[in-house]
């Protein structure tokens, strides 16, 4: 709610991943334009009456806000803590993989736990559909440890770039 504008979160009857945020003029409730869809539902929607920012809160699986201008119809993603989304240890090579929602893959010793790399890999909680996306998987002949979703990603175990997945 601002001055002029009411938002309201809405869900799209076409495309059951599509949350759409309603612009609605406070004089008379007509509609405005505003073209910004959210992947999930939030479990909170809020404005900052200064900047008129929207912010949708996410408190489960993950903990991250959306900072959403209307302005502009950029989204943002401010993640408020790091969860781990999935982990792996390969033991032969002394390294444990952590995957948190931010996307950031770190590279551990599996004894001591002092990080030794980390690659920023693309992936983020807030394109997530499934619980299964964001999972590891390691092919260490090849160097590769891949990340489920959408789209497959690949990162190389000894550059750590992340590299595209022939066919995603």
């Amino acid at each position: 709610l601002t001055d002029d504008s009411i938002f309201v979160q809405d869900r799209d009857p076409d495309d059951d991943r599509a949350y759409p945020l309603r612009r609605f003029s406070r004089a008379d409730f007509s509609p405005q334009p505003l073209n910004l869809s959210l992947r999930r539902q939030p479990d909170d929607l809020t404005i900052d009456p200064t900047t008129g920012h929207l912010y949708a809160a996410y408190a489960y699986p993950d903990s991250f806000l959306l900072d959403i201008d209307p302005a502009t119809n950029q989204i943002t993603p401010l993640y408020t803590a790091r969860t781990i989304v999935d982990a792996l240890l390969h033991a032969e090579a002394n390294r444990l993989y952590l995957l948190t929602n931010d996307g950031v893959l770190r590279v551990l010793n599996a004894r001591t736990y002092a990080e030794l790399d980390r690659a920023d890999t693309g992936f983020n909680t807030t394109d997530r559909h499934y619980d299964y996306e964001g999972e590891l998987s390691l092919d260490a002949g090849r160097n590769r440890l891949y990340l489920s979703g959408f789209p497959l990603r690949a990162v190389n175990t000894e550059t750590m770039q992340t590299v595209p997945y022939p066919g995603s």
